[in-house]
């Protein structure tokens, strides 16, 4: 389950992605970090929940360095 809840975060992109050009005015490359900041909130805000539930809560660090891996490469290549 908490691989699936991982997985949905990719959904926020495109929400965001649409959201802050065209109804903020923001520039791309803020509007993809501000995706990043809301996919971090949410990821270290599970882990910390799981943490407290004494539940797995290795997944969702999986998840979350793979997340931190896709924005260097995105702010190094743009």
């Amino acid at each position: 389950m908490r691989y699936i809840i991982g997985t949905a975060t990719v959904f926020l992109g495109p929400t965001i992605g649409r959201i802050g050009p065209h109804i903020l005015d923001w520039p791309e490359q803020v509007t993809q970090n501000v995706q990043y900041g809301i996919i971090y909130l949410i990821l270290i805000g599970l882990i910390f929940y799981d943490k407290r539930n004494k539940k797995e809560y290795q997944p969702y660090i999986l998840i979350l360095t793979i997340w931190v891996i896709h924005q260097i490469t995105f702010n190094l290549i743009f």
